[in-house]
């Protein structure tokens, strides 16, 4: 049978007698193998990220076509609680949702 025959390169040369089966490691190198990756920061607790808000409110016409592209230095979470906010008077999103077209919202 061929699974007990030993690898073609250890038939020939001094081990040759000595029946050594291969097999393929698990990790490339020892540090590979101890050291775990970060954990992964949640979309919502980074900072310094470009983002889009997409209207999700309903027009005569359709869907309404209205989004906002920002940037903020600050979570992504406290950014878009602040759109959210009746009281926000510089956010154009607020002013969109809570003014323009109150039956409007947005979703994350």
């Amino acid at each position: 049978e061929r699974r007990n025959r030993p690898p073609s390169r250890l038939r020939e040369g001094p081990l040759a007698p000595i029946q050594i089966a291969s097999f393929t490691p698990l990790c490339r190198t020892l540090r590979q193998g101890f050291v775990a990756p970060k954990d992964k920061t949640p979309k919502e607790h980074k900072c310094g990220v470009v983002y889009h808000i997409q209207c999700a409110g309903e027009t005569n016409r359709g869907p309404c076509t209205e989004s906002y592209i920002g940037e903020t230095e600050r979570s992504l979470k406290t950014r878009f609680s602040e759109h959210k906010r009746p009281s926000s008077t510089t956010s154009e999103v607020s002013q969109h949702i809570h003014i323009e077209s109150p039956e409007h919202t947005v979703t994350r």
